[in-house]
């Protein structure tokens, strides 16, 4: 990888939420010049990820890239304790879970180690990200923290984004190798394939979910119980925490 190039900086800003590079049935992937300066980079992930995966041509592949200002006290993306490629009630037939590799140049990502229950909460029903949070133990995590590093995940392993010290410019980029189609209107098409989706509206979390994580005019995350009563959820913005294992 070469590390200057994954780095540069605009302008513009290089921003991509989910654009599609690859299609089922395929193993031809369509990388747009506007995203040169990350060839190198997906061509590992590639690579790694047909060496391991036999069926990889039966996936899409998409892209997402956050390049840009991280102001202190905030993270790049959203702060709740989450997992990539959760499959809810959309999903009445559960397909088989896809993969994700990530790399950033700085702020490393916390990772929970330790066991989560969900026995008793239908993921077509609740919204785990609250319960993710519920149980979460900062003592039990780790921080992944070697920048340029190529990581691999999947849907089980909960995670959460680290708040900047200060301001600093962050280049993100995370590639999926996915079964699902992504429809929504702010996944991206490719200008380089005649394949558009049919969109179906934002991203939105499911309103009618049982302890929906919600945010007040303060900003302050919360959730109501089954009584309708108010409990704060901490998320990763409330807490610095610095001193934790590394790896």
């Amino acid at each position: 990888m070469n590390q200057e190039q994954f780095s540069k900086a605009g302008p513009p800003e290089v921003n991509v939420n989910n654009m599609v590079l690859k299609l089922p049935g395929s193993r031809t992937f369509f990388v747009p010049s506007a995203l040169t300066q990350f060839a190198k980079t997906v061509q590992q992930i590639i690579d790694y990820e047909y060496g391991i995966n036999t069926m990889a041509d039966d996936y899409y592949a998409y892209i997402t890239i956050r390049q840009g200002l991280v102001k202190a006290q905030k993270t790049q993306s959203h702060p709740s304790i989450h997992v990539d490629g959760l499959q809810g009630a959309k999903y009445v037939k559960k397909l088989p879970p896809g993969r994700c590799y990530f790399v950033a140049d700085g702020l490393p990502t916390r990772f929970f180690y330790h066991p989560f229950s969900f026995s008793g909460y239908s993921v077509d029903e609740y919204d785990y990200r609250t319960l993710m949070a519920l149980q979460a133990k900062v003592e039990q995590s780790y921080l992944i923290d070697k920048p340029y590093g190529i990581y691999l995940i999947d849907p089980y392993m909960v995670h959460q984004p680290t708040v900047a010290n200060r301001d600093t410019f962050r280049t993100f980029l995370r590639l999926q190798f996915t079964k699902k189609q992504f429809v929504k209107t702010d996944d991206m098409d490719n200008p380089m394939l005649q394949y558009r989706s049919n969109k179906e509206g934002p991203h939105v979390i499911p309103a009618n979910l049982k302890m929906l994580l919600r945010k007040d005019s303060r900003g302050l995350r919360y959730y109501l119980n089954e009584q309708g009563q108010r409990i704060e959820v901490q998320d990763a913005e409330d807490k610095v925490v610095d001193e934790l294992p590394r790896r």
